[in-house]
Parts: structure tokens; sequence; C-alpha cells
């Protein structure tokens, strides 16, 4: 599968050819990691600590999540919008949406 990222950089190819270049706000932007595992950051913000869980969204990732939900307050769930008509990396009949939909009813039940 082929990131949606693809057609920006290979549109701006000779400008990111250049040997002096450097990525602006937009590239930046538009670069995408895959995650694994599980990241946490902290950050205080007028005295209170949040603290932000990145967990890999793909499905072998998923049975890692559990324990992440242990005295939590809030969940935000991050599904991408261009994935729309898409499907998944490890099921090529399953769209993206959809089973952002599901996922997010199963991590309400936890």
């Amino acid at each position: 599968q082929i990131m949606d990222a693809a057609a920006y950089f290979f549109d701006r190819i000779e400008t990111i050819a250049e040997p002096n270049w450097l990525p602006d706000e937009n590239d930046i932007l538009w670069v995408r990691a895959r995650t694994t595992g599980i990241t946490r950051e902290r950050y205080v913000i007028d005295g209170v600590t949040f603290e932000i869980v990145d967990v890999g969204g793909q499905r072998s990732e998923r049975k890692k999540w559990m324990h992440c939900f242990d005295n939590v307050t809030a969940v935000l769930f991050v599904a991408a919008i261009s994935e729309f008509d898409q499907n998944c990396f490890e099921d090529e009949h399953c769209n993206r949406i959809d089973e952002a939909t599901e996922l997010f009813g199963q991590v309400c039940t936890w």
C-alpha cells in the first residue's frame, strides 16, 4: 500500500533532491511514521499533568492496549478521514473507516 503522502512528495521530488533542501512545515505535516508498541509522553500545563499514550494501530498491536486504560479519565480516539476509501493493511477486504468505527466501539467497552 502506498502512503497518502506519496503524491505530495513525488510532486516535490526536484525540490527535495536539491543538496541544500530543508523540509518546510508542510513537508513535516505530510510525513507519517507507522507506530508500533506503546509510546508515552507527559506534559505539565498550568500545574496539571497530562499523559498522552500513542498505541500502535495495527491489529497485531491491539492486544497490548488493555493495560493502557487503567485509571483513564479521557480517551482521544483518532481516525484518519482520508482513509474512507482505503482498505486495511492486514485485510484487503475491510474498509479502514469501518474498522476504526468498530474498534472505537470496542475501546468504549473496555
